[in-house]
Parts: C-alpha cells; structure tokens; sequence
C-alpha cells in the first residue's frame, strides 16, 4: 500500500469510529499533510468495489469529502482555534475507471485557512472553494480518474 502517516490515519480512523462510521469501513490512509496539501489514499478492496470491479462512487466521493475535512482540522490547530466545517456543494467528474487504489490530493490548504482567518474575525460561517484530484498510478506516474469541486463552509471560534 505504501507509506501513509500513522498517527494522522490513527485519529482518522477514530474520528470514523465515533462520528462516521462509513470513513472507519472504507480504510483510508493518509499520505501527507502539509500546509501546502493534503493528501490520502482508499485501497480497492471488497469493500469500495461496485459489481463492476472499480471504486464505487460512494467510496470515491468519500475520499474526496475527507480531504477538506483534514485540512480544516489540521488548520484549526495550527490556528488554535475550534472549527466547525461542512460541505456544501460538490461536482464530481469522472474520467475513467479506477480499477485499483484511489489517491486523493488537494493543495488549497491556504484557501481553507484565509475562510477560517475571516470566519474568525466576523464571526460568521465562509466558504473556501477547493479542489480534490482523485488519481491511480500507472507505469510513467500518476493518471487521473476524477475531479471534485466542493465547497467547504466553515466556521471559526
């Protein structure tokens, strides 16, 4: 499967565990947080596949929702501050199959942080549109599978 971080993965699983099961069933692993990007990966397994052999859309916009979900937590620490977040809109493009584990990155992590600083000030929710690509490596990289476009409100105390 590759390197991912155990301590983030940990606190991911037991955020699942607790409030969304659904993260606990699919696995996810997270690769890389930054505050540049954040960055996890879903295995293909019995449980993310649909009744063709690739991720189930379930499966793949779950990996997309998590990402923003990480950033504005790792942001709400980094900032000491205590942020409320959801999504409220999202698109999703797909481009081909993913026939084998699904990455999910996004580097719109200070997109995220300008909507928690202006939460904070005013008080009120803000949105923070982001962007996650959902990719498979292939011989020569990575190949992207789908594109999500979301937009995560948030709000800061």
């Amino acid at each position: 499967m590759g390197k991912h971080m155990l301590k983030e993965t940990a606190e991911l699983w037991a955020f699942g565990a607790a409030k969304v099961p659904l993260i606990l069933f699919l696995r996810p692993r997270v690769v890389q947080v930054s505050m540049e990007r954040v960055v996890l990966t879903i295995p293909l397994s019995r449980r993310t596949k649909n009744h063709l052999g690739s991720m189930y859309f379930g499966a793949l916009s779950t990996g997309a929702d998590m990402v923003p979900g990480i950033m504005a937590v790792t942001l709400g620490r980094k900032l000491k501050k205590k942020v409320a977040f959801a999504l409220k809109e999202f698109e999703a493009r797909f481009r081909k199959k993913a026939e084998q584990d699904v990455t999910f990155a996004c580097s719109d992590m200070a997109v995220v942080e300008r909507a928690i600083q202006a939460s904070s000030e005013s008080n009120e929710r803000r949105d923070a549109r982001v962007r996650v690509t959902a990719t498979i490596a292939n011989g020569r990289g990575e190949e992207e599978v789908a594109t999500f476009d979301m937009v995560l409100s948030v709000r800061a105390k």
